[in-house]
């Protein structure tokens, strides 16, 4: 039992540096010039600030829910009941945001009327597999993993969805450092993914981490 207590710390240590890191690329330039807090705050060159650019760019900011997550998990604090449900709220809001920034792409619309079938794929593929990989992972292991990994599997997984997409949307145009950045913390996050998926078979159920929960109910 200590040595998954110490492993468990091993992981919130390394779930909490990856994040900052993530935190640091919403402020690096992905493409452009431009950053995701530059396309959340509409500033996209050529005044190009729309709703579209703000729905792909919002779901990097959930780094800092990860951070404060990981933060408080190193503390032995676990969510309370209403902070999982706004957690698992948020984290639906991102997946459905980047549904909503993929349908263009689905429907070539707009500019993207011309693109071919093999691009299409390379946007989507990556974007929906993870989601999917990781919705399967929280459908079979759910009950087997502490409040804490399993909210941070479903943040990863709404984090990793919306990165894949926009790696791929940008590939071509010049990338900058935000991109390879991004492009380090999804593999970094694929690994905290694998890392919970295999924790939870070797947790036994009655083996639980000793936490300070503040309950609301």
């Amino acid at each position: 039992m200590q040595q998954l207590r110490q492993a468990s710390r091993w992981f919130d240590v390394a779930s909490l540096l990856i994040a900052i890191v993530a935190g640091v690329a919403v402020f690096l330039p992905f493409s452009a010039d431009t950053s995701a807090w530059d396309a959340v705050t509409l500033r996209v060159p050529g005044d190009q600030g729309n709703w579209w650019h703000f729905i792909a760019a919002a779901p990097f900011f959930l780094a800092f829910i990860m951070i404060w997550l990981s933060v408080r998990s190193l503390l032995s604090i676990s969510p309370a009941t209403a902070e999982r449900r706004f957690l698992w709220s948020l984290t639906a809001i991102s997946v459905f945001g980047t549904v909503l920034v993929e349908i263009p792409v689905l429907f070539r619309m707009g500019n993207l009327a011309q693109m071919g079938l093999q691009r299409q794929l390379t946007l989507v593929v990556p974007s929906i597999g993870a989601l999917a990989l990781c919705a399967a992972i929280l459908a079979l292991r759910r009950k087997r993993m502490p409040h804490a990994n399993a909210i941070l599997l479903g943040l990863c997984a709404a984090y990793l969805g919306n990165a894949a997409f926009c790696l791929g949307m940008y590939a071509p145009y010049a990338p900058q450092s935000g991109w390879y950045v991004t492009m380090a913390v999804v593999w970094l996050f694929a690994l905290l993914v694998l890392w919970i998926f295999i924790a939870s078979y070797r947790t036994p159920p009655s083996i639980t981490k000793p936490v300070i929960s503040i309950r609301s109910e």
